[in-house]
């Protein structure tokens, strides 16, 4: 993979007209590069309009053309499509980190233990929360996608099961 692979950088402003009819599916982030910004939502496009100098998507957020800018805040955009994969990872290790953050110790200890040998490296972790989440995180991309997503469902599963139990 090449270090300037066009797929990975954001669209500059003059592709930005040609979202207008596409309705496209992009990928908001705080940086020019996919594979080293924090990516802030996936949604599609429902308005782009470069000479109103914004674009709308399906939430209503705006994307402001002439600054650049979501929210008040510095705002890259990039086509759906070619980083679905990599959107997928991201969406499912985030989610995975925050269960692991929140999981009764036991629980994220299975879990954690979990990444670790999907991603070929068996062996059994330390106890202690902060020891699960870095090594976890170490750990998740050898794990792949569909195994992790496969993992998120099984931890909204039990998470969903535990809340019926308590009410």
């Amino acid at each position: 993979m090449s270090g300037r692979d066009s797929r990975f950088q954001a669209l500059k402003e003059f592709e930005f007209d040609s979202l207008r009819w596409q309705r496209e599916t992009v990928l908001a982030g705080d940086g020019p590069d996919a594979r080293t910004c924090t990516m802030w939502f996936c949604e599609r496009i429902v308005q782009c309009f470069p000479s109103c100098d914004f674009i709308r998507f399906v939430s209503g957020r705006r994307f402001w053309i002439s600054s650049q800018t979501i929210d008040r805040k510095r705002a890259y955009l990039f086509r759906y499509e070619p980083l679905r994969e990599l959107w997928r990872r991201r969406k499912a290790e985030q989610l995975l980190m925050a269960w692991l953050g929140s999981a009764l110790i036991v629980e994220a200890q299975i879990v954690a233990e979990w990444i670790v040998e999907a991603a070929g490296h068996p062996m059994r972790l330390w106890p202690g929360r902060q020891h699960l989440l870095d090594t976890a995180e170490d750990h998740l991309s050898g794990v792949g996608v569909p195994d992790l997503e496969l993992l998120v469902d099984i931890v909204r599963l039990g998470t969903d099961e535990s809340a019926k139990l308590v009410a």
